[in-house]
Protein backbone atom coordinates (compact mmCIF):
# COMPACT_ATOMS: atom_id res chain seq x y z
CA UNK A 1 0.00 0.00 0.00
CA UNK A 2 3.34 2.41 0.04
CA UNK A 3 2.95 5.61 -2.31
CA UNK A 4 5.03 8.97 -3.36
CA UNK A 5 1.97 10.70 -1.59
CA UNK A 6 2.11 9.03 1.41
CA UNK A 7 6.19 9.31 2.01
CA UNK A 8 7.07 11.50 5.13
CA UNK A 9 10.75 12.38 5.26
CA UNK A 10 12.12 13.25 8.54
CA UNK A 11 12.29 17.02 8.62
CA UNK A 12 8.61 16.88 7.64
CA UNK A 13 8.17 14.50 10.60
CA UNK A 14 10.02 17.10 12.81
CA UNK A 15 7.76 20.31 12.08
CA UNK A 16 4.72 18.82 12.88
CA UNK A 17 6.21 17.38 15.95
CA UNK A 18 6.97 20.67 17.19
CA UNK A 19 3.24 22.47 15.65
CA UNK A 20 1.25 19.49 17.64
CA UNK A 21 3.83 20.32 20.47
CA UNK A 22 2.69 24.30 20.40
CA UNK A 23 -1.22 23.16 19.91
CA UNK A 24 -1.11 21.07 23.34
CA UNK A 25 0.92 23.77 25.38
CA UNK A 26 -1.99 26.51 24.58
CA UNK A 27 -5.28 23.57 25.22
CA UNK A 28 -3.32 23.38 28.58
CA UNK A 29 -3.14 26.82 29.36
CA UNK A 30 -6.71 27.28 28.60
CA UNK A 31 -7.60 25.58 30.84
CA UNK A 32 -5.70 26.43 33.54
CA UNK A 33 -7.03 29.61 32.77
CA UNK A 34 -10.56 28.02 32.86
CA UNK A 35 -10.31 26.31 36.44
CA UNK A 36 -8.39 29.80 37.81
CA UNK A 37 -11.49 31.18 36.70
CA UNK A 38 -14.55 28.57 38.04
CA UNK A 39 -12.33 28.47 41.50
CA UNK A 40 -12.63 32.50 41.68
CA UNK A 41 -15.90 32.06 41.33
CA UNK A 42 -17.24 28.55 42.60
CA UNK A 43 -14.54 28.22 45.28
CA UNK A 44 -11.37 25.74 44.67
CA UNK A 45 -12.73 22.28 44.18
CA UNK A 46 -16.49 23.12 43.02
CA UNK A 47 -18.11 22.77 40.03
CA UNK A 48 -20.78 25.30 40.19
CA UNK A 49 -23.38 22.69 39.43
CA UNK A 50 -23.82 20.76 43.09
CA UNK A 51 -27.43 20.92 44.79
CA UNK A 52 -27.18 23.44 47.47
CA UNK A 53 -26.49 22.03 51.39
CA UNK A 54 -29.75 21.15 52.27
CA UNK A 55 -31.02 18.76 49.46
CA UNK A 56 -27.81 16.52 49.25
CA UNK A 57 -28.77 14.16 51.49
CA UNK A 58 -32.24 12.56 51.62
CA UNK A 59 -33.07 13.50 55.01
CA UNK A 60 -32.22 17.20 53.49
CA UNK A 61 -34.85 16.63 50.65
CA UNK A 62 -37.53 14.79 52.76
CA UNK A 63 -37.81 18.13 55.32
CA UNK A 64 -37.40 20.15 52.29
CA UNK A 65 -40.41 18.46 50.75
CA UNK A 66 -42.54 18.76 54.01
CA UNK A 67 -41.85 22.05 54.05
CA UNK A 68 -43.52 22.83 50.88
CA UNK A 69 -45.94 20.86 51.33
CA UNK A 70 -47.17 22.37 54.76
CA UNK A 71 -46.67 25.68 53.06
CA UNK A 72 -49.11 24.55 50.17
CA UNK A 73 -51.22 23.53 52.74
CA UNK A 74 -51.50 26.83 54.37
CA UNK A 75 -52.13 28.93 51.14
CA UNK A 76 -55.19 26.15 50.16
CA UNK A 77 -56.34 26.49 53.52
CA UNK A 78 -56.52 30.44 53.85
CA UNK A 79 -58.32 29.93 50.23
CA UNK A 80 -60.81 27.03 51.45
CA UNK A 81 -61.61 29.67 54.69
CA UNK A 82 -62.31 32.71 52.61
CA UNK A 83 -64.71 30.72 50.15
CA UNK A 84 -66.28 29.28 52.83
CA UNK A 85 -66.68 32.93 54.41
CA UNK A 86 -68.25 34.14 51.67
CA UNK A 87 -70.54 31.61 51.10
CA UNK A 88 -71.75 31.90 54.73
CA UNK A 89 -72.35 35.59 54.33
CA UNK A 90 -74.43 34.88 51.20
CA UNK A 91 -76.32 32.03 52.74
CA UNK A 92 -77.51 34.77 55.70
CA UNK A 93 -78.34 37.19 53.11
CA UNK A 94 -80.84 34.24 51.36
CA UNK A 95 -81.80 33.37 55.02
CA UNK A 96 -83.34 36.27 55.80
CA UNK A 97 -84.54 37.03 52.54
CA UNK A 98 -86.96 34.37 52.51
CA UNK A 99 -87.42 34.99 55.94
CA UNK A 100 -89.04 38.02 54.61
CA UNK A 101 -90.50 36.90 52.05
CA UNK A 102 -92.13 34.60 53.91
CA UNK A 103 -93.65 36.50 56.59
CA UNK A 104 -94.70 38.87 53.58
CA UNK A 105 -96.21 35.82 51.78
CA UNK A 106 -98.12 34.70 55.18
CA UNK A 107 -99.81 38.24 55.91
CA UNK A 108 -100.62 38.30 51.93
CA UNK A 109 -102.45 34.68 52.97
CA UNK A 110 -104.26 36.12 56.22
CA UNK A 111 -105.30 39.16 54.25
CA UNK A 112 -106.87 36.79 51.55
CA UNK A 113 -108.41 34.14 53.90
CA UNK A 114 -110.04 37.60 55.94
CA UNK A 115 -111.15 38.31 52.06
CA UNK A 116 -112.45 35.06 51.35
CA UNK A 117 -114.96 34.62 54.18
CA UNK A 118 -116.10 38.19 53.84
CA UNK A 119 -116.62 36.98 50.18
CA UNK A 120 -118.09 33.96 51.66
CA UNK A 121 -120.46 35.75 54.15
CA UNK A 122 -121.76 37.94 51.56
CA UNK A 123 -122.66 35.75 49.29
CA UNK A 124 -124.52 33.13 51.54
CA UNK A 125 -126.25 36.48 52.99
CA UNK A 126 -127.56 37.31 49.37
CA UNK A 127 -128.26 33.61 48.69
CA UNK A 128 -130.55 33.47 51.40
CA UNK A 129 -132.18 37.18 51.12
CA UNK A 130 -132.59 35.97 47.06
CA UNK A 131 -134.44 32.70 48.60
CA UNK A 132 -136.87 35.01 50.27
CA UNK A 133 -138.42 35.96 46.96
CA UNK A 134 -138.91 32.41 45.76
CA UNK A 135 -142.00 32.45 43.64
CA UNK A 136 -144.92 29.64 44.34
CA UNK A 137 -145.72 26.47 41.92
CA UNK A 138 -148.64 27.89 40.32
CA UNK A 139 -146.30 31.27 38.77
CA UNK A 140 -142.98 31.57 36.44
CA UNK A 141 -140.30 31.13 38.77
CA UNK A 142 -137.46 33.59 39.59
CA UNK A 143 -134.83 32.42 36.91
CA UNK A 144 -137.42 32.17 34.50
CA UNK A 145 -138.57 35.54 35.05
CA UNK A 146 -134.77 37.43 34.82
CA UNK A 147 -134.69 35.22 31.57
CA UNK A 148 -137.43 36.94 29.75
CA UNK A 149 -136.30 40.25 31.19
CA UNK A 150 -134.49 42.18 28.28
CA UNK A 151 -131.11 42.75 28.21
CA UNK A 152 -129.78 45.56 30.15
CA UNK A 153 -125.58 46.91 29.35
CA UNK A 154 -125.24 49.40 31.78
CA UNK A 155 -124.88 47.21 35.16
CA UNK A 156 -126.66 50.12 37.38
CA UNK A 157 -129.72 50.07 35.17
CA UNK A 158 -129.88 46.72 35.63
CA UNK A 159 -129.73 46.97 38.97
CA UNK A 160 -132.44 49.25 39.13
CA UNK A 161 -134.21 47.55 36.88
CA UNK A 162 -134.33 44.29 38.81
CA UNK A 163 -135.08 46.03 42.19
CA UNK A 164 -137.84 47.96 40.64
CA UNK A 165 -139.71 44.65 38.66
CA UNK A 166 -138.93 42.29 41.15
CA UNK A 167 -138.73 44.33 44.61
CA UNK A 168 -135.18 43.41 45.32
CA UNK A 169 -133.01 44.72 47.82
CA UNK A 170 -130.09 45.96 46.46
CA UNK A 171 -128.03 43.20 47.46
CA UNK A 172 -130.27 40.41 46.13
CA UNK A 173 -129.85 42.64 42.73
CA UNK A 174 -126.21 42.24 42.72
CA UNK A 175 -126.09 38.81 43.45
CA UNK A 176 -128.67 38.10 40.26
CA UNK A 177 -125.89 40.50 38.27
CA UNK A 178 -123.04 38.61 39.78
CA UNK A 179 -124.81 34.85 39.39
CA UNK A 180 -123.69 32.84 36.21
CA UNK A 181 -127.23 32.13 33.49
CA UNK A 182 -126.27 28.43 34.31
CA UNK A 183 -126.91 28.83 37.75
CA UNK A 184 -130.09 31.18 37.25
CA UNK A 185 -131.55 27.89 35.54
CA UNK A 186 -130.65 25.31 38.16
CA UNK A 187 -133.76 27.98 40.28
CA UNK A 188 -135.74 26.42 37.91
CA UNK A 189 -138.44 23.79 38.75
CA UNK A 190 -136.95 21.95 34.78
CA UNK A 191 -134.91 20.69 37.14
CA UNK A 192 -136.57 19.05 39.51
CA UNK A 193 -139.23 17.69 36.92
CA UNK A 194 -136.68 16.23 35.01
CA UNK A 195 -135.34 14.59 38.50
CA UNK A 196 -139.29 13.37 39.31
CA UNK A 197 -139.10 11.48 36.03
CA UNK A 198 -135.79 9.52 36.32
CA UNK A 199 -137.10 8.78 39.73
CA UNK A 200 -140.05 7.13 38.03
CA UNK A 201 -138.02 4.97 35.23
CA UNK A 202 -135.62 3.80 37.75
CA UNK A 203 -138.99 2.63 39.66
CA UNK A 204 -139.89 0.82 36.94
CA UNK A 205 -137.20 -0.85 36.06
CA UNK A 206 -136.52 -2.00 39.26
CA UNK A 207 -140.07 -3.29 39.06
CA UNK A 208 -139.31 -4.72 36.45
CA UNK A 209 -136.40 -6.23 37.66
CA UNK A 210 -137.81 -7.82 40.57
CA UNK A 211 -140.79 -9.72 38.40
CA UNK A 212 -138.20 -11.71 36.37
CA UNK A 213 -136.23 -14.31 38.25
CA UNK A 214 -133.64 -14.69 35.30
CA UNK A 215 -132.89 -10.84 35.22
CA UNK A 216 -131.93 -11.03 39.19
CA UNK A 217 -129.82 -13.97 38.66
CA UNK A 218 -127.87 -12.77 35.51
CA UNK A 219 -127.31 -9.12 37.23
CA UNK A 220 -126.16 -10.64 40.74
CA UNK A 221 -124.19 -13.19 39.00
CA UNK A 222 -122.45 -9.63 36.79
CA UNK A 223 -121.83 -8.16 40.39
CA UNK A 224 -119.93 -11.17 41.64
CA UNK A 225 -117.81 -11.04 38.77
CA UNK A 226 -117.05 -7.43 38.70
CA UNK A 227 -116.28 -7.90 42.29
CA UNK A 228 -113.91 -11.21 42.25
CA UNK A 229 -112.07 -9.16 39.29
CA UNK A 230 -111.61 -6.31 41.79
CA UNK A 231 -110.86 -7.55 45.34
CA UNK A 232 -110.11 -11.43 44.22
CA UNK A 233 -106.70 -12.90 44.72
CA UNK A 234 -105.34 -16.23 43.33
CA UNK A 235 -106.40 -19.44 44.69
CA UNK A 236 -103.81 -21.25 46.69
CA UNK A 237 -105.46 -24.84 45.96
CA UNK A 238 -105.49 -26.31 42.80
CA UNK A 239 -108.46 -27.57 41.19
CA UNK A 240 -107.85 -31.13 39.22
CA UNK A 241 -110.40 -33.54 37.70
CA UNK A 242 -110.78 -36.36 39.79
CA UNK A 243 -112.68 -39.75 39.25
CA UNK A 244 -115.11 -41.11 41.71
CA UNK A 245 -112.84 -44.20 42.60
CA UNK A 246 -108.97 -44.39 41.71
CA UNK A 247 -108.19 -45.61 38.61
CA UNK A 248 -107.17 -49.83 38.06
CA UNK A 249 -105.84 -49.77 34.78
CA UNK A 250 -104.79 -47.46 32.22
CA UNK A 251 -107.58 -49.66 29.83
CA UNK A 252 -110.90 -48.44 32.24
CA UNK A 253 -109.81 -44.56 31.03
CA UNK A 254 -111.68 -43.99 28.05
CA UNK A 255 -109.81 -43.37 25.04
CA UNK A 256 -111.02 -39.64 24.14
CA UNK A 257 -109.70 -37.02 22.53
CA UNK A 258 -108.05 -34.21 24.63
CA UNK A 259 -105.78 -31.56 24.76
CA UNK A 260 -102.30 -32.00 25.95
CA UNK A 261 -100.43 -28.83 27.66
CA UNK A 262 -96.93 -27.40 28.33
CA UNK A 263 -96.65 -24.09 30.55
CA UNK A 264 -93.60 -21.75 30.37
CA UNK A 265 -92.52 -22.99 33.44
CA UNK A 266 -92.55 -26.76 32.30
CA UNK A 267 -95.65 -28.36 34.05
CA UNK A 268 -97.95 -30.37 32.08
CA UNK A 269 -101.15 -31.59 32.13
CA UNK A 270 -104.06 -32.68 30.07
CA UNK A 271 -107.99 -31.25 29.65
CA UNK A 272 -110.63 -33.44 29.99
CA UNK A 273 -111.99 -32.72 26.12
CA UNK A 274 -110.36 -31.09 22.99
CA UNK A 275 -112.00 -28.02 22.41
CA UNK A 276 -110.85 -25.04 21.83
CA UNK A 277 -109.00 -23.14 24.77
CA UNK A 278 -110.56 -19.47 25.95
CA UNK A 279 -108.10 -17.23 25.87
CA UNK A 280 -109.98 -14.54 28.88
CA UNK A 281 -110.14 -14.21 32.46
CA UNK A 282 -107.44 -12.77 34.87
CA UNK A 283 -104.49 -14.01 34.96
CA UNK A 284 -102.42 -16.42 37.33
CA UNK A 285 -99.31 -18.28 37.80
CA UNK A 286 -98.65 -21.06 34.94
CA UNK A 287 -100.95 -19.82 33.01
CA UNK A 288 -98.76 -19.16 29.71
CA UNK A 289 -99.47 -22.08 27.26
CA UNK A 290 -96.16 -22.98 25.05
CA UNK A 291 -97.20 -26.40 23.93
CA UNK A 292 -100.46 -27.91 22.56
CA UNK A 293 -101.06 -31.12 21.37
CA UNK A 294 -104.12 -32.57 20.21
CA UNK A 295 -104.42 -36.48 21.04
CA UNK A 296 -106.82 -38.97 23.00
CA UNK A 297 -106.31 -40.19 26.88
CA UNK A 298 -105.31 -43.29 26.10
CA UNK A 299 -102.60 -42.16 23.63
CA UNK A 300 -99.25 -41.15 23.32
CA UNK A 301 -97.13 -37.50 22.61
CA UNK A 302 -93.28 -36.54 21.72
CA UNK A 303 -91.18 -34.64 23.97
CA UNK A 304 -88.07 -33.04 21.78
CA UNK A 305 -85.10 -31.57 23.50
CA UNK A 306 -82.76 -29.27 22.79
CA UNK A 307 -79.92 -32.20 21.14
CA UNK A 308 -82.18 -33.52 18.70
CA UNK A 309 -83.70 -36.28 20.80
CA UNK A 310 -87.71 -37.26 20.85
CA UNK A 311 -89.06 -38.69 23.87
CA UNK A 312 -92.08 -40.66 23.98
CA UNK A 313 -94.35 -39.96 26.75
CA UNK A 314 -98.02 -41.72 27.91
CA UNK A 315 -101.04 -39.01 27.92
CA UNK A 316 -102.97 -41.61 30.94
CA UNK A 317 -100.64 -40.38 33.96
CA UNK A 318 -101.07 -36.59 33.24
CA UNK A 319 -103.60 -34.59 35.39
CA UNK A 320 -106.55 -33.82 34.65
CA UNK A 321 -107.72 -30.05 34.21
CA UNK A 322 -111.22 -29.22 35.40
CA UNK A 323 -113.33 -27.13 32.70
CA UNK A 324 -113.42 -23.71 32.96
CA UNK A 325 -114.51 -20.91 31.12
CA UNK A 326 -111.63 -18.93 31.50
CA UNK A 327 -107.84 -19.70 30.35
CA UNK A 328 -106.24 -22.99 31.79
CA UNK A 329 -104.50 -22.78 34.49
CA UNK A 330 -101.52 -25.71 34.78
CA UNK A 331 -100.12 -25.22 38.73
CA UNK A 332 -101.73 -28.42 38.76
CA UNK A 333 -99.69 -30.27 36.60
CA UNK A 334 -96.79 -31.98 37.03
CA UNK A 335 -93.08 -31.16 35.51
CA UNK A 336 -92.42 -32.54 32.09
CA UNK A 337 -88.71 -33.05 33.25
CA UNK A 338 -89.54 -35.60 35.62
CA UNK A 339 -91.51 -37.67 33.27
CA UNK A 340 -89.17 -37.96 30.12
CA UNK A 341 -86.08 -38.42 32.04
CA UNK A 342 -83.75 -36.14 30.65
CA UNK A 343 -79.67 -36.51 30.41
CA UNK A 344 -77.30 -34.29 32.14
CA UNK A 345 -77.40 -30.63 30.73
CA UNK A 346 -80.00 -31.57 28.50
CA UNK A 347 -83.35 -29.00 28.57
CA UNK A 348 -87.10 -29.63 26.95
CA UNK A 349 -87.71 -27.61 23.56
CA UNK A 350 -91.09 -28.37 23.14
CA UNK A 351 -94.15 -31.14 22.91
CA UNK A 352 -95.15 -32.68 19.27
CA UNK A 353 -98.19 -35.03 17.84
CA UNK A 354 -96.14 -38.31 17.09
CA UNK A 355 -99.55 -40.11 15.60
CA UNK A 356 -99.66 -41.80 12.77
CA UNK A 357 -101.91 -38.97 10.78
CA UNK A 358 -99.59 -36.39 12.55
CA UNK A 359 -97.66 -33.49 10.47
CA UNK A 360 -94.34 -33.69 9.75
CA UNK A 361 -91.98 -32.21 12.28
CA UNK A 362 -90.07 -29.13 11.34
CA UNK A 363 -87.13 -28.38 13.50
CA UNK A 364 -85.07 -25.25 13.98
CA UNK A 365 -81.74 -25.37 15.25
CA UNK A 366 -79.53 -22.19 16.76
CA UNK A 367 -77.18 -21.83 13.72
CA UNK A 368 -80.29 -21.32 11.58
CA UNK A 369 -80.35 -24.81 10.16
CA UNK A 370 -84.26 -26.22 9.50
CA UNK A 371 -85.26 -29.74 9.12
CA UNK A 372 -88.43 -31.31 8.65
CA UNK A 373 -89.08 -35.30 9.04
CA UNK A 374 -91.76 -37.68 9.45
CA UNK A 375 -92.48 -38.71 13.02
CA UNK A 376 -92.01 -42.70 12.55
CA UNK A 377 -93.36 -45.18 14.92
CA UNK A 378 -90.24 -46.33 16.49
CA UNK A 379 -90.28 -49.14 18.67
CA UNK A 380 -87.98 -47.27 21.23
CA UNK A 381 -88.57 -44.89 24.18
CA UNK A 382 -86.44 -42.21 22.76
CA UNK A 383 -84.43 -41.48 19.23
CA UNK A 384 -82.93 -38.56 17.40
CA UNK A 385 -84.91 -37.14 14.98
CA UNK A 386 -82.13 -34.57 13.65
CA UNK A 387 -77.97 -35.08 13.59
CA UNK A 388 -76.38 -31.77 15.11
CA UNK A 389 -73.32 -29.62 14.33
CA UNK A 390 -70.63 -29.70 17.46
CA UNK A 391 -71.88 -26.75 19.08
CA UNK A 392 -75.37 -26.82 17.69
CA UNK A 393 -78.88 -26.94 19.36
CA UNK A 394 -82.56 -27.67 18.71
CA UNK A 395 -84.06 -24.06 20.13
CA UNK A 396 -87.56 -24.71 18.58
CA UNK A 397 -90.19 -27.34 17.40
CA UNK A 398 -93.55 -28.10 15.82
CA UNK A 399 -95.77 -30.02 13.31
CA UNK A 400 -95.87 -28.39 10.45
CA UNK A 401 -97.59 -29.68 7.15
CA UNK A 402 -97.16 -28.38 3.50
CA UNK A 403 -99.28 -25.74 3.81
CA UNK A 404 -97.94 -23.80 7.42
CA UNK A 405 -95.47 -21.34 7.44
CA UNK A 406 -92.16 -21.24 9.31
CA UNK A 407 -90.47 -18.62 10.94
CA UNK A 408 -86.73 -18.01 12.47
CA UNK A 409 -85.73 -14.78 14.39
CA UNK A 410 -82.41 -14.06 15.41
CA UNK A 411 -80.36 -12.48 18.38
CA UNK A 412 -79.44 -9.63 15.43
CA UNK A 413 -83.27 -8.48 15.06
CA UNK A 414 -83.37 -10.28 11.99
CA UNK A 415 -86.96 -12.54 11.10
CA UNK A 416 -87.53 -14.75 8.43
CA UNK A 417 -90.53 -17.07 7.62
CA UNK A 418 -90.74 -19.00 4.27
CA UNK A 419 -93.37 -22.06 3.30
CA UNK A 420 -92.54 -25.38 5.15
CA UNK A 421 -92.99 -26.61 1.84
CA UNK A 422 -89.85 -25.57 0.97
CA UNK A 423 -88.39 -27.42 3.49
CA UNK A 424 -88.47 -31.74 1.81
CA UNK A 425 -88.75 -33.97 4.51
CA UNK A 426 -85.98 -35.86 5.36
CA UNK A 427 -84.52 -39.16 7.47
CA UNK A 428 -84.03 -39.13 11.36
CA UNK A 429 -80.41 -39.23 10.36
CA UNK A 430 -80.11 -36.32 8.17
CA UNK A 431 -78.52 -32.88 9.14
CA UNK A 432 -81.19 -30.68 7.63
CA UNK A 433 -80.79 -27.26 5.27
CA UNK A 434 -80.12 -23.98 5.59
CA UNK A 435 -83.09 -22.56 7.03
CA UNK A 436 -82.06 -18.52 7.88
CA UNK A 437 -78.38 -17.27 6.68
CA UNK A 438 -76.60 -16.34 9.94
CA UNK A 439 -73.45 -14.24 10.20
CA UNK A 440 -70.52 -16.02 12.51
CA UNK A 441 -71.37 -15.03 16.17
CA UNK A 442 -75.36 -14.39 15.42
CA UNK A 443 -77.77 -17.16 16.90
CA UNK A 444 -81.25 -18.07 16.56
CA UNK A 445 -83.36 -17.15 19.85
CA UNK A 446 -86.71 -18.75 18.03
CA UNK A 447 -87.96 -20.60 15.73
CA UNK A 448 -91.69 -21.71 15.26
CA UNK A 449 -94.44 -23.10 13.18
CA UNK A 450 -96.69 -19.87 12.61
CA UNK A 451 -99.99 -19.76 14.02
CA UNK A 452 -103.01 -17.93 12.54
CA UNK A 453 -103.28 -14.54 13.16
CA UNK A 454 -99.85 -14.39 14.60
CA UNK A 455 -98.40 -11.77 16.63
CA UNK A 456 -94.18 -11.02 16.73
CA UNK A 457 -93.03 -10.20 20.63
CA UNK A 458 -89.28 -8.94 20.93
CA UNK A 459 -87.39 -8.02 23.68
CA UNK A 460 -83.74 -6.14 23.65
CA UNK A 461 -81.50 -5.47 25.85
CA UNK A 462 -77.65 -4.84 26.21
CA UNK A 463 -75.10 -8.01 26.15
CA UNK A 464 -73.16 -6.80 29.42
CA UNK A 465 -75.80 -6.50 31.43
CA UNK A 466 -76.29 -8.60 34.12
CA UNK A 467 -79.43 -11.26 33.69
CA UNK A 468 -82.11 -9.77 35.03
CA UNK A 469 -80.60 -6.05 36.33
CA UNK A 470 -82.70 -4.43 33.11
CA UNK A 471 -85.57 -6.29 31.41
CA UNK A 472 -84.87 -3.92 28.58
CA UNK A 473 -87.71 -3.01 25.93
CA UNK A 474 -90.08 -4.80 24.27
CA UNK A 475 -92.21 -4.56 21.58
CA UNK A 476 -95.47 -6.60 19.37
CA UNK A 477 -95.98 -6.22 16.14
CA UNK A 478 -98.53 -8.17 14.00
CA UNK A 479 -96.90 -10.73 12.12
CA UNK A 480 -98.74 -9.96 8.91
CA UNK A 481 -96.36 -6.79 8.46
CA UNK A 482 -92.94 -8.86 8.04
CA UNK A 483 -93.33 -9.85 4.64
CA UNK A 484 -91.81 -13.62 3.62
CA UNK A 485 -88.39 -14.21 2.11
CA UNK A 486 -86.52 -17.34 0.22
CA UNK A 487 -85.22 -19.88 2.32
CA UNK A 488 -81.78 -19.73 3.57
CA UNK A 489 -81.64 -15.40 2.69
CA UNK A 490 -81.02 -13.03 5.65
CA UNK A 491 -84.85 -12.02 6.73
CA UNK A 492 -85.90 -8.35 7.24
CA UNK A 493 -85.26 -6.74 10.34
CA UNK A 494 -87.98 -6.84 12.97
CA UNK A 495 -87.03 -4.39 16.30
CA UNK A 496 -85.48 -1.46 16.19
CA UNK A 497 -82.45 -0.70 18.50
CA UNK A 498 -82.58 1.69 21.17
CA UNK A 499 -79.33 3.59 22.64
CA UNK A 500 -77.50 0.63 24.47
CA UNK A 501 -78.90 -1.54 23.31
CA UNK A 502 -77.59 -3.92 20.70
CA UNK A 503 -79.35 -7.34 20.58
CA UNK A 504 -82.26 -8.97 21.24
CA UNK A 505 -82.93 -11.45 24.45
CA UNK A 506 -85.91 -12.98 23.67
CA UNK A 507 -88.36 -13.68 20.67
CA UNK A 508 -91.77 -15.50 20.12
CA UNK A 509 -94.50 -15.57 17.78
CA UNK A 510 -97.65 -16.23 19.15
CA UNK A 511 -101.58 -16.49 18.52
CA UNK A 512 -103.09 -13.50 18.82
CA UNK A 513 -104.00 -11.11 22.79
CA UNK A 514 -100.54 -12.88 23.81
CA UNK A 515 -99.60 -13.79 27.60
CA UNK A 516 -96.16 -13.04 28.57
CA UNK A 517 -94.69 -14.42 31.82
CA UNK A 518 -91.79 -13.60 33.92
CA UNK A 519 -89.66 -15.81 36.80
CA UNK A 520 -91.86 -18.53 38.25
CA UNK A 521 -94.70 -18.22 35.43
CA UNK A 522 -95.42 -14.50 37.43
CA UNK A 523 -98.19 -12.69 35.16
CA UNK A 524 -96.83 -9.61 32.72
CA UNK A 525 -98.75 -7.24 31.08
CA UNK A 526 -98.44 -7.21 27.73
CA UNK A 527 -97.58 -4.02 25.64
CA UNK A 528 -100.17 -2.40 23.23
CA UNK A 529 -99.41 -3.28 19.18
CA UNK A 530 -96.63 -1.24 17.90
CA UNK A 531 -97.89 -0.92 13.92
CA UNK A 532 -93.70 -0.54 13.07
CA UNK A 533 -92.37 -3.82 11.75
CA UNK A 534 -88.74 -2.06 12.85
CA UNK A 535 -89.83 0.12 15.42
CA UNK A 536 -87.92 0.70 18.98
CA UNK A 537 -89.70 -1.04 22.32
CA UNK A 538 -91.23 0.45 25.32
CA UNK A 539 -89.31 0.02 28.34
CA UNK A 540 -90.38 -2.70 30.49
CA UNK A 541 -91.25 -3.09 34.13
CA UNK A 542 -90.80 -6.76 34.58
CA UNK A 543 -88.52 -9.72 33.41
CA UNK A 544 -90.50 -11.49 30.71
CA UNK A 545 -88.94 -14.89 30.04
CA UNK A 546 -92.03 -17.08 27.75
CA UNK A 547 -94.82 -15.61 25.64
CA UNK A 548 -98.11 -17.72 24.65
Amino acid sequence: NAGKHRNVGYRDLSEREREWAARVAEMLEEARRSDEEEDGRYGAGQRGDELPEPLRTAAGQLEKIRAAKQELEREAREKAEGALSASRAALEAAVQALSAAASEAAAQESRLKVLRQQEGARRTSAEAHLAQKAPGRAGKTLAERIVTTPCLVDAAAARARLMEVFDLSETQANYILEMPLRRLTRLSTIELEQERDQLLRTIEELDTLLGDERRIRRLVADELAQVATTHGTPRRTVLLEQAPEPVATDLEVPDEPCLVLLSSTGLVARTRSAEELARSGGRARHDVITGIVRTTSRGEFGVVTDRGRLVRAGVVSLPVLPDSAGSPVLRGGVPLADIVGLESGESIVGIVDIGTDAAPLALGTRRGVVKRVQPEQVNKPAWEVITLAPGDAVVGVGNAPDGAELAFVTDEAQLLHFAASAVRPQGRAAGGMAGIACDDGVSVICFTVVPSDAEVITIAGARGALPGADPGTIKRTPFALYPGKGRATGGVRCHGFRKGEDHLTFAAIVPPQPRLAGPQGAPVEAPEQNPRRDGTGTPLQDVVEAAG
